[in-house]
């Protein structure tokens, strides 16, 4: 199950179909910034995806044909690694001889359990894990449910730049990452799991309004559907998981806009959107902004 661990279930808590098609639209979810010298490319990601988001929009390709080099919210290249996995090994698990049923009361633990059950899945399985990572690998069994099974954007053009022997580079390293999903905001285990758990309840219905807003770029229906709530309802974790961040990489992408080459910067939709942006910090520092179409 530690290989589950990987890109996907570690930002899946960032981005928590029947009436889609992959029709022409007008706009993407890709930006070009500028400082008036130099440019990059900020595209955001979904980190899983079903079958017929494929292919990808085009905008997404038309970006990546124009960089030099490849980022990504943690170095792509690094996830396959012994060294990695053995890393995350000891961040999500205990090393203490406790497991997660010490640290849940007892309803919590028995919905935990109750959910497992309907993927067929032991609850056994996922003590070992911490409550964040438990509480992402249960999302990713919902998501995988609803037939969000396909590798996301970060895979698919991390691939792409290794065929193509580009550089990839990372906003963040795998450790930070794996400690944002572990400490989720100073949230206790109980809160994380009973926060998962309500939001599956509506999540094959909020699956599509997010791919729908990520295929098009519109981050008004982003925010709707993948902010505003964690925002107001649990702050700490917006807090952590996307104000601290984006704060952290503004500085990272405005040094590669001094750089002379192109990059292109992915990262995930829930990211580029609402008062707390990486776009919206861009802009109010004065850059130019202009999204793909």
């Amino acid at each position: 199950m530690l290989k589950q661990l990987s890109y996907g279930v570690l930002s899946a808590c960032i981005l928590i179909s029947a009436g889609f098609t992959n029709a022409v639209l007008a706009e993407s979810s890709v930006w070009k910034v500028d400082n008036g010298k130099h440019e990059i490319f900020l595209a955001g990601t979904l980190h899983v995806l079903k079958p017929e988001d494929f292919p990808l929009p085009e905008q997404f390709q038309t970006a990546f044909k124009q960089s030099d080099d490849v980022y990504f919210e943690v170095d792509m290249a690094r996830f396959g690694s012994l060294e990695v996995q053995q890393k995350l090994a000891e961040l999500v698990t205990w090393n203490d001889g406790s497991d997660l049923s010490d640290v849940l009361s007892p309803a919590v633990l028995e919905d935990l359990e109750s959910q497992l059950d309907s993927h067929g899945i032991p609850i056994q399985m996922l003590l070992p894990y911490k409550a964040g990572p438990a509480a992402m690998t249960l999302a990713m069994l919902e998501m995988q449910k609803l037939g969000m099974s396909e590798i996301g954007v970060e895979e698919h053009f991390a691939k792409l730049a290794e065929a193509d022997e580009r550089a990839i580079f990372g906003l963040e390293t795998v450790e930070q990452q794996a400690d944002f999903l572990v400490n989720m905001g100073g949230a206790t285990p109980d809160e994380i799991i009973s926060y998962t758990i309500q939001d599956l309840e509506g999540l094959d219905g909020q699956l599509d309004d997010m791919r729908e807003a990520w295929r098009s770029g519109n981050l008004q229906q982003l925010e709707e559907t993948v902010l505003k709530e964690m925002r107001e309802k649990y702050k700490g974790i917006y807090q952590e998981l996307i104000v601290d961040r984006n704060s952290a990489w503004l500085p990272k992408i405005e040094e590669l806009l001094d750089d002379p080459d192109t990059e292109m910067v992915m990262v995930g939709a829930g990211h580029l959107a609402g008062p707390d942006s990486v776009l919206k910090m861009l802009a109010t520092a004065g850059y130019n902004i202009e999204q793909l179409d």
